[in-house]
């Protein structure tokens, strides 16, 4: 596309706009329009969506129960989690946050959360298991979002991490209180 000069000068704005959506990820791309439209994303995503052809239609549809309900599908989760009451802070994209674990195995946790996270996102989360004095700093990936919260895949465990984590998702007799 070759910039025209207008009074207006769009066209070499627009020229740039094209260039930097083209060597930006589709995930970081919907975020920085999810911020800039703030109340008006979920317009321009339906008028998109009209526009789209029935099969494109029907394969989002599919798409979107799958990350609405992803327990309903295919029983997604591969291993059992323990359900819990751990508070954590947790980083995604620079932006920290305060939440709660609500189901832990040593494989991943669910955290309650209102924000709006996409999956392949990195996130970094700080707590602490029970009978540990240091709190287990985490980096995993989320693999799914629903407006009740997100589910992240740990990525790589130290023996430590991993030990602490197992000692309390496998104990399913004991009552453990959380401290922040």
């Amino acid at each position: 596309m070759k910039a025209s000069f207008t009074p207006f000068g769009k066209y070499p704005v627009i020229e740039r706009l094209f260039e930097l959506i083209n060597h930006i990820s589709e995930d970081q791309l919907i975020i920085i329009l999810k911020e800039l439209l703030k109340d008006e994303f979920s317009d321009y995503m339906f008028k998109l969506v009209i526009e789209m052809s029935d099969e494109q239609q029907t394969a989002l549809l599919k798409k979107l129960q799958k990350k609405v309900h992803p327990n309903n599908s295919d029983d997604r989760r591969r291993y059992l989690r323990k359900a819990c009451l751990i508070p954590l802070t947790y980083a995604v994209q620079g932006r920290q946050f305060d939440g709660y674990i609500l189901d832990i195995s040593d494989h991943g946790v669910f955290i309650e959360t209102g924000n709006a996270f996409f999956s392949g996102q990195e996130i970094i989360m700080t707590f602490s298991a029970p009978r540990y004095q240091k709190p287990l700093a985490i980096t995993g990936d989320i693999v799914w979002s629903s407006q009740n919260g997100i589910g992240v895949k740990f990525k790589q465990l130290t023996a430590h991490q991993h030990k602490a984590i197992t000692a309390f998702s496998e104990n399913k007799a004991e009552v453990y209180k959380i401290r922040s």
